[in-house]
């Protein structure tokens, strides 16, 4: 079994598509068995406001003509098809809403689940300058608040009043 790749044939012992799909069910298994589970003093935010990957789309088109001979962007490989016609996959660019790396369908999954306060939000943050803006420094410091007087809450018994 051989995979194309950039116009390079790799040899594999297995045919690829069978171990993508061998891995694709273990993975799902995974995600069934996990559902929602979470620890129970669980605070969500997640960023909003940049492009981000919510679905990956591979569209697939002939290689009789190149269009373009320097691509800048995006994944491109090659393939024979069942009918053994030579084909081009092309990763299409993402098209959600998120932070730039997490898209909001993750990031606020727990959110009905979440401790409050503070209440789950979405705020206009990308993925790693995000606890640089001064809303999401605000939020954490109220998560660990919160989280550090449920435990010492439930140490000594006592409720704490602010």
């Amino acid at each position: 079994m051989y995979l194309i790749l950039h116009g390079f044939a790799v040899v594999t012992g297995e045919d690829p598509w069978k171990k993508y799909l061998k891995v694709l069910k273990l993975a799902g298994k995974f995600n069934i068995n996990l559902k929602k589970q979470h620890h129970p003093d669980t605070y969500t935010f997640h960023g909003t406001g940049h492009t981000t990957a919510d679905n990956v789309v591979m569209e697939t088109e002939s290689v009789w003509v190149e269009w373009d001979s320097y691509p800048k962007r995006g994944f491109r490989g090659r393939f024979k098809n069942n009918q053994g016609e030579a084909r081009r996959a092309l990763l299409q660019e993402p098209a959600g809403t998120g932070d730039g790396t997490v898209s909001i369908s993750s990031g606020s999954f727990l959110d009905s689940i979440a401790v409050t306060p503070p209440k789950p939000e979405g705020k206009e943050a990308e993925h790693e300058p995000a606890y640089k803006t001064d809303g999401l420094k605000d939020f954490s410091l109220k998560a660990i608040i919160s989280l550090c007087t449920r435990h010492y809450e439930k140490k000594r018994g006592v409720k704490v009043v602010f």
